[in-house]
């Protein structure tokens, strides 16, 4: 049995997703790359994305991508946070390309697949008004070329982030300025830039129900995949499920409290059933999850979680279960304290209202 707390994954899940929107998206040109960031790149949720038909997977952690190949994962593997210094051999070895905005690291790149006889991909991330990561427009020929004249290196494509840091969702304006930028780069450089990555799962409402973007031929999806929702507006999508993530917490103290006691009297005010969960911020992002229906959060510190449980009492010892979104999912996959149980169906967090979900018309 897995100690608690423990996240219950249903890989069946994850595939189901990925397959929907690849066979959605795959309509209208775009393929596929699965991003493991989220599960820290647990090559089981992995392996259920591939099943699913992606095109290959992306991690922002080298440490990740190491594990991907380590499980014996040999797929594409993108790098999509730009490299460190320390990082550039470890990016060559393993991963199929990467991500970049600088033409030092792009230089530094080149140098140690030369040194190592390789040819390692360039993704040049562009920014077009989430106000991350990216070059600007104006200097993408110039980048363009830079990435050619480099005999380790080999351009495979452009990407742009949506909703990341500025929660900004992508519009046809900014895609078709996008798509001009690309044409005039290419003319300028005379070179073809194979693939433009729109994005990530925000992307999808404005690419599956607005005007055909031709030169979007990839997306980058995390989020819609694993959770089933669309990041922005937090809404499940039409077709997906929110299912294959569970978190489970175990009950250390039950007990009658009041929330408003003080040292000046003993007077109770305001009893309730409370719990304390063996789960706090140190483990995942504490607003980040829903609760079972009567229970509530009192409050948490960096080891424990106070749920009010109204009328209920549970006994110590007792499992809660959990619902999470993206932030705490991904922060508690990244904690080895936390066991992960896979190919279960993870233990509904009872009368947690499910989210509204929004229709993707292709």
């Amino acid at each position: 049995m897995n100690p608690l707390p423990r996240i219950d994954i249903d890989t069946q899940v994850i595939r189901r997703n990925a397959q929907f929107l690849c066979n959605r998206l795959g309509r209208v040109g775009i393929s596929v790359t699965g991003v493991t960031k989220g599960v820290g790149g647990h090559p089981a949720v992995a392996q259920a994305m591939l099943d699913g038909g992606v095109v290959g997977l992306a991690d922002s952690r080298l440490d990740n991508v190491m594990r991907l190949r380590t499980a014996g994962i040999t797929c594409p593997i993108s790098l999509i946070r730009a490299p460190m210094r320390a990082e550039m051999a470890g990016v060559v070895a393993y991963c199929t390309n990467s991500y970049n905005t600088e033409l030092e690291t792009i230089a530094l790149l080149g140098a140690a697949a030369l040194a190592v006889g390789r040819v390692h991909g360039v993704m040049l991330m562009v920014e077009v008004g989430d106000s991350r990561e990216g070059l600007l427009l104006r200097d993408l020929p110039a980048f363009v070329s830079a990435v050619h004249r480099h005999s380790g290196l080999r351009l495979d494509g452009v990407g742009v982030n949506f909703a990341c840091l500025s929660g900004v969702p992508p519009t046809t304006a900014a895609l078709l300025y996008l798509c001009a930028a690309i044409a005039t780069a290419e003319s300028a450089s005379g070179i073809r830039i194979p693939q433009l990555s729109g994005g990530n799962s925000a992307s999808l409402p404005l690419l599956l129900t607005g005007p055909d973007h031709a030169r979007v031929n990839n997306l980058r999806l995390g989020e819609s995949i694993l959770l089933g929702c669309e990041p922005v507006s937090g809404r499940l999508i039409n077709g997906l499920s929110d299912t294959a993530f569970g978190l489970v917490a175990e009950v250390i103290e039950s007990s009658h409290k009041s929330h408003r006691v003080t040292v000046a009297t003993t007077r109770p005010v305001d009893i309730s059933n409370q719990v304390v969960l063996a789960l706090g911020s140190q483990d995942t992002d504490i607003q980040g999850l829903g609760f079972p229906l009567g229970c509530t959060l009192a409050g948490s510190t960096s080891d424990h979680s106070v749920l009010d449980t109204g009328k209920r009492r549970r006994t110590v010892g007792s499992e809660v279960a959990l619902t999470m979104n993206y932030s705490a999912l991904s922060r508690a996959m990244a904690v080895t304290a936390i066991s992960k149980r896979l190919c279960v169906k993870p233990q509904p967090a009872v009368g947690v209202a499910r989210r509204p979900s929004v229709l993707l018309r292709a």
